[in-house]
């Protein structure tokens, strides 16, 4: 039924009820501007341009999980969601965000899993925002592991971390790779409860600041 076409009579595909359709695991029934239906992904407030799904994404309890390094673009259309994205463990994702807006009082907005040896290469188009007032979470967080961050492309990203949590980094705590390429533009802050947090790389456990000069609660790039 995936991409098809369905005809849509008194509230029923077929003689399958739209409500009924919806309820299937990772799927809803979008409705056509020629009266048709499709049955379409759920992917919640994210829309997700490449790849497919249930094998390189898929979106379940508000997260929007990556499972593959094949290309993705995600958006949310220009309106800012409590939907998370995360990377899993162990892939180097190739994730496009292109007006992005996430906003989350209990999660990292987009967080590589924990420990990840994936090298993860976030490319920014248009404008894009991360807000989290977590406690100890980045608003994106990469936390230990052998794998890196970079962050590169053409777009704005404005970051804002948790207490004690940079705005992109590791948390509350060490101090992994990462690399800002390209012409990208970003605007970090950090709620900070402790002077010698970073707004970029590490949150309050850490104590080398030397990469990021200036004030504490702002930074941007390029400087």
């Amino acid at each position: 039924l995936l991409g098809s076409e369905l005809n849509y009579t008194s509230g029923n595909i077929r003689g399958m009820n739209v409500n009924l359709l919806d309820r299937m695991d990772g799927f809803k029934a979008v409705r056509q501007s020629d009266g048709y239906y499709c049955l379409a992904p759920d992917t919640g407030d994210f829309t997700v341009t490449g790849g497919i799904y249930g094998r390189d994404y898929k979106y379940g309890g508000n997260i929007l999980k990556i499972s593959t390094d094949t290309p993705l673009t995600v958006s949310t259309d220009g309106t800012t969601t409590r939907d998370t994205i995360q990377i899993a463990d162990g892939v180097s994702a190739n994730l496009t965000l292109a007006g992005v807006g996430v906003s989350s009082a209990s999660r990292a907005p987009l967080e590589v899993a924990d420990g990840s040896a994936g090298n993860v290469t976030i490319t920014l188009s248009g404008e894009n925002g991360l807000d989290t007032t977590a406690a100890g979470m980045a608003a994106l967080q990469k936390k230990g592991g052998s794998g890196s961050l970079t962050i590169n492309g053409d777009g704005r990203l404005s970051v804002s971390g948790g207490f004690n949590a940079p705005g992109i980094g590791s948390g509350d705590s060490g101090s992994y790779p990462i690399s800002i390429q390209g012409g990208c533009y970003i605007l970090a802050e950090t709620k900070a409860g402790n002077a010698l947090q970073m707004c970029i790389g590490a949150g309050r456990e850490y104590r080398d600041t030397s990469g990021w000069q200036g004030v504490v609660s702002r930074a941007s790039w390029p400087i």
